[in-house]
């Protein structure tokens, strides 16, 4: 039978942006994303593109054992996450995928440790107190590329890697163009709003998102700037260049995930190692290409229901992931805090407890999970089984619904509400709540929209 692994970033709802700018959607730096795919992008250049504002900033992501970015029948493997980030000043060096070939290339961040939430946030500041900061003029292009293969004994590497991987069609490498400074009399023609903060191929008048529907919200600190949460402390990676603006990674070492094995046990929160955690990730080896990031916005989706849908098969698998001071979700100009990252999630059979968002309406109610760390990467896998060894584990049937909501407000003090919250923000048009339908098992011929979250 096969099985389907996917990521929802379904209690993502807040966005973070630097003072008098913005903050673009966050990258999520690895090949699985298929913005880095050639034939996903049809990009002839074989590059993506982003033009930028001084001030803006944007966050790179580091490949972790959480995030689905595109369905596969290979199951990934964290042995493959080993990714760096460099940029150079030199175009040369973007096109031949060889930092060596300019004494000013710089390496940003490695991401070293799959099992962290690991980022590098760069803002474009044209000045910065910090000499050893990044700085950047208006008019001018910036290249970043990634060198590494994807394996921890190639994460050094000074040239090729999957900056120009022409055997699978990736090419992890972005041109960045600086808009010039407007005023009353002069804009940039070059940077047209609409396509501002936007990855693209450059010969694609399409824009397309830094995260495809996809990549999390935002905010860090480090000694010069402020990013996604301010309650993040920032740690440098020692074996990169001393820039200011650091690469940041998770308090603790480990990925927090529920206590569950491949089945989903309702229990409380436990650190998990990187071997258990690969063990756990591991079984189920078809992802889907799905990252549900503004979707529970009822504005954004004209969902006229008010609340979303998804098809899944039975043994197919969704990541719940938890808010978290890495990534962003749309383009913002407000800048919220990490204060407001706090969301539960429940499992209701009962179709009152959804249509209300009351959890107390039912004792068949069960709290998954609750997101009570916002600078930790943090998740509930749901296997839709049929049958587990384990009696506290969830269980499915074939042919019914099941219905998920999320009714924290997301502060930490509305943690524990058993009702309301953002499962049905009317003021904020913003609706957490998930209705998902089991296929039937003769309906395994079924094309339609499984795997695919959408309004009703």
């Amino acid at each position: 039978m096969r099985k389907v692994l996917l990521s929802i970033f379904g209690l993502f709802i807040n966005m973070v942006c630097v003072s008098s700018s913005s903050i673009y959607c966050s990258i999520f730096w690895h090949p699985q994303n298929p913005l880095f795919r050639n034939k996903s992008q049809s990009c002839s250049t074989g590059y993506m593109t982003l033009k930028v504002r001084l001030q803006s900033k944007v966050i790179f992501i580091c490949p972790n054992t959480a995030t689905v970015l595109q369905k596969t029948l290979t199951a990934p493997q964290s042995a493959t996450m080993y990714e760096n980030l460099w940029i150079t000043y030199d175009r040369s060096v973007f096109d031949q995928c060889n930092t060596s070939l300019s004494n000013t290339s710089n390496l940003l961040f490695q991401c070293n440790d799959p099992t962290a939430l690991k980022y590098f946030p760069v803002v474009f500041a044209e000045f910065t107190a910090d000499p050893k900061s990044l700085k950047f003029k208006d008019g001018k292009k910036y290249y970043f590329i990634g060198t590494s293969d994807g394996t921890q004994t190639h994460l050094n590497d000074l040239s090729g890697g999957h900056c120009n991987d022409t055997k699978t069609g990736i090419f992890m490498k972005i041109e960045v163009y600086v808009c010039k400074k407007s005023n009353l009399t002069h804009t940039d023609e070059d940077c047209p709003e609409e396509d501002v903060g936007v990855l693209k191929c450059r010969d694609n008048p399409t824009p397309t998102t830094a995260l495809p529907t996809t990549v999390l919200p935002t905010t860090t600190t480090s000694s010069s700037s402020s990013f996604m949460s301010s309650v993040m402390p920032p740690t440098r990676i020692t074996t990169q260049a001393p820039f200011t603006q650091a690469a940041h990674t998770s308090t603790a070492s480990t990925v927090e995930v529920s206590s569950v094995s491949e089945q989903n046990s309702v229990t409380e929160s436990t650190n998990t190692t990187s071997t258990e955690l690969a063990s756990n990730l591991g079984k189920h080896s078809m992802r889907e290409d799905l990252l549900i990031n503004i979707s529970f916005r009822d504005k954004s989706q004209s969902c006229s229901t008010g609340y979303m849908t998804l098809k899944v098969r039975l043994q197919s698998k969704v990541f719940f992931i938890c808010p978290n001071t890495a990534t962003v979700l749309e383009k913002s100009l407000t800048a919220p805090q990490s204060a407001t990252m706090y969301e539960n999630l429940w499992i209701a059979y009962d179709r009152s407890v959804f249509d209300q968002c009351n959890t107390s309406l039912s004792n068949t109610s069960k709290l998954l999970f609750s997101c009570n760390d916002p600078t930790a990467l943090k998740y509930f896998p749901v296997v839709f089984a049929e049958f587990t060894a384990d009696p506290n584990s969830l269980k499915f049937k074939d042919g019914k619904k099941y219905y998920f909501i999320g009714t924290s407000d997301g502060t930490q003090a509305h943690l524990n509400d058993l009702s309301g919250g953002h499962c049905n923000d009317t003021k904020n048009g913003i609706f957490m709540k998930s209705e998902v339908y089991v296929c039937k098992k003769s309906n395994l011929t079924y094309t339609g929209n499984v795997q695919l979250l959408q309004c009703n």
